[in-house]
Formats: C-alpha cells, sequence, structure tokens
C-alpha cells in the first residue's frame, strides 16, 4: 500500500524564510511543500488539497478570518506563524491555534508539523 505525500502550504510575503521552512520540512518529511503569499492563499486552497498550512500573520489582519476559514474548508491542519512576541501564547479570536514565533527553531517546526501527521493505519 502506497503512504500519501505529505503536503504544505507555506504562506508567506517573506520568500526566503518560506524558502528555508521549505527545506527544512522537506528534510525532515520529504514533503510535498507549496509556497504562496496570503494575497494568493485563499484561491490556493480552494484548488488544492494540503495536510498542513503554516500561515504567517504579518499583513492585512482583517484577512485573516477568511484565510483560516479557507483552510478548515480543505480540511488541513493550521499553525501560525508571527514575529509578534505578543501572539506567542495564542492569536487573538482564535484560541487553541499553535503559533510559531519567528526566526523559527528547525526542531520547533518539525515537532509542531510532525504532531499534525497521523500515524497511518495497519
Amino acid at each position: 500500500m502506497s503512504q500519501t505525500l505529505l503536503r504544505v502550504l507555506v504562506v508567506d510575503n517573506e520568500y526566503l524564510i518560506a524558502l528555508d521552512v521549505e527545506r527544512i520540512l522537506r528534510d525532515a518529511f520529504n514533503c510535498e511543500v507549496v509556497i504562496t503569499t496570503r494575497a494568493k492563499s485563499i484561491s490556493i486552497l480552494q484548488k488544492e488539497r494540503f495536510n498542513v498550512v503554516l500561515l504567517d500573520t504579518a499583513g492585512a489582519l482583517e484577512t485573516l478570518q477568511a484565510e483560516v476559514d479557507a483552510v478548515m474548508a480543505c480540511g488541513a491542519n493550521l499553525a501560525f506563524s508571527t514575529t509578534c512576541d505578543e501572539f506567542a501564547q495564542g492569536m487573538p479570536g482564535f484560541p487553541g491555534m499553535v503559533v510559531l514565533l519567528k526566526p523559527y527553531r528547525d526542531e520547533i517546526l518539525i515537532s509542531v508539523i510532525g504532531s499534525f501527521i497521523k500515524p497511518a493505519a495497519s
């Protein structure tokens, strides 16, 4: 039986940061990583399926709810990313959602994404 490839969407307007995340996750999980900006995230989420979405909170907070709704509609797990220390304990309006602080520590990023991977049924 073949395993389904883990697909991760990295939504970040900082392309170099997104490339670093892609490298870390590919090395750790041998997964497919798609990089996009916040402006294009909803469109991509409506067309494609992902297991995990790493969504940067920088930029227009008024569109954040629509982006979260799109992630939930496609059935993906969600983790927020931010440089804002005040959001380290959680994003206002999104209780219980995982928040990763930038710059990322490789082992924390891997641990969080790995926690979303469900073990295959035997």
